[in-house]
C-alpha cells in the first residue's frame, strides 16, 4: 500500500496538513477515510498542477464521494458504516500554530508547549489544545467494528476489504475496492496519477530550493540558530524549518529539543525539559521569522510534501 503524506507526517504535523496520496485497505478505519489519490479527477498529465487550496478542495470532493458510495455498499451487506466528511485535513489553530507560518499564533503556542512534543504531553496531559494539534478520537466505525464479534468482525472486513483483507498486497477489494474505482480509477489510474503527483512533488521542491531569495534567508536562519548554538544539519528552505522541532538539529538537544523516540521521563523531569525546550523553540522562531514569511506564500503556491517546512504550511 502507498503512503505519501506531508512531514506532518511529522512528529506534531504531521498530517499532513497536505497529504498527497494514500491508498486504501487494510483492516483500519483510517485507512479508508484517507484515500486521497483522486485519479478520476482530472487528467494524469494535470496531476500534479495546482496549488494548495485547488488540490485540497479536489481532494475533499473525491473524498465526499469515496466515502458515500463506501457507506451505500456496507449497508448493502448488512453493516453499518459511517462516511466521514468534509476537510478532514482542516488543520486546528493549535497545528497551524506549530510551524510557525502564523508567527503570533507560534510565538503564543511554543511560549506554552515548546515543539508540542512528549515533554508538553507529560505536563499537560489533559490539554484540548496541545491534543488537537496531533491526536484523534476514536472514529465511529472503530467503534463498531470493536463491538461485533469475531466472526462479524471478519465478515465486516470480508464486505469492506475483500475476502483476502487480511494478506491482500494493499490493493483495496470489497466496497472499499469499488467505490476507489468509481471515483479514484482503475488501478493503473491510481498509479499514473501517483507517479505525476511524485514527479510534481519533486519539481516543486527543486523550485523551493533553488530560489535565491529563500536561500539567502534560509543562511541567515541558519547563522542565526549557529550562533545559538543549535547548527542545522539541513539549511535547504524545504527543511530547515522544522530542523529543530522534528531533528534536534545540533546542540538542540542539550539546549531543549523535542525529546527523543520512547525517551521515558517524569513529569518533573519532563517539566524541567519542557522549559528548555521552550526556549529552544522561541529562538527557532525568531531565528527563522523572516524566512518563514517568505516561505509559506512561495510553498502555497509550490507544494511539496518531501520534508521539512513544506510538510507543515
Amino acid at each position: 500500500m502507498s503512503k505519501k503524506t506531508s512531514v506532518l507526517a511529522s512528529a506534531v504535523l504531521a498530517a499532513v496538513l497536505f497529504p498527497l496520496l494514500t491508498a486504501c485497505g487494510g483492516d483500519s478505519d483510517s485507512a479508508s477515510a484517507n484515500t486521497k489519490t483522486g485519479a478520476k479527477s482530472g487528467s494524469n498529465a494535470d496531476a500534479g498542477s495546482g496549488s494548495v487550496d485547488e488540490k485540497q478542495e479536489q481532494r475533499v470532493k473525491d473524498n465526499d464521494a469515496y466515502e458515500n458510495l463506501l457507506t451505500d455498499c456496507m449497508k448493502k451487506a448488512g453493516f453499518e458504516y459511517t462516511p466521514t466528511l468534509g476537510d478532514i485535513y482542516a488543520p486546528s489553530t493549535a497545528f497551524a500554530a506549530i510551524s510557525g507560518a502564523d508567527y503570533e499564533l507560534a510565538k503564543k503556542y511554543r511560549q506554552k508547549y515548546g515543539f508540542g512534543g512528549s515533554y508538553a504531553s507529560l505536563v499537560y496531559p489533559n490539554d484540548g489544545e496541545l491534543k488537537s494539534a496531533g491526536a484523534t478520537e476514536e472514529s465511529p466505525n472503530a467503534a463498531y467494528q470493536a463491538s461485533l464479534t469475531e466472526s462479524q468482525k471478519d465478515a465486516y472486513m470480508v464486505a469492506r476489504s475483500g475476502k483476502d483483507w487480511a494478506t491482500d498486497n494493499g490493493r483495496p477489494k470489497g466496497c472499499e475496492g469499488s467505490a476507489r474505482a468509481e471515483v479514484y480509477g482503475s488501478d493503473a489510474d491510481v498509479d499514473a496519477k501517483e507517479k505525476a503527483e511524485q514527479e510534481a512533488d519533486k519539481a516543486n521542491e527543486l523550485k523551493l530550493n533553488g530560489d535565491s531569495e529563500l536561500v539567502e534567508l534560509a543562511q541567515t536562519y541558519a547563522s542565526c540558530l549557529t550562533k545559538e548554538g543549535m547548527e542545522p544539519s539541513n539549511t535547504q528552505p524545504t527543511a530547515i524549518g522544522d530542523e529543530l522541532r522534528l531533528n534536534g538539529g545540533g546542540g538542540a538537544a542539550a539546549a531543549g529539543g523535542p525529546a527523543a523516540v520512547g525517551e521515558e521521563k517524569s513529569v518533573d523531569e519532563a517539566k524541567s525539559l519542557l522549559t528548555k525546550e521552550i526556549e529552544t523553540a522561541l529562538k527557532d522562531l525568531e531565528c527563522g521569522k523572516a524566512f518563514r514569511a517568505a516561505y509559506f506564500p512561495k510553498f502555497k503556491e509550490n507544494p511539496t510534501y518531501g520534508g521539512g517546512s513544506g510538510g507543515v504550511g
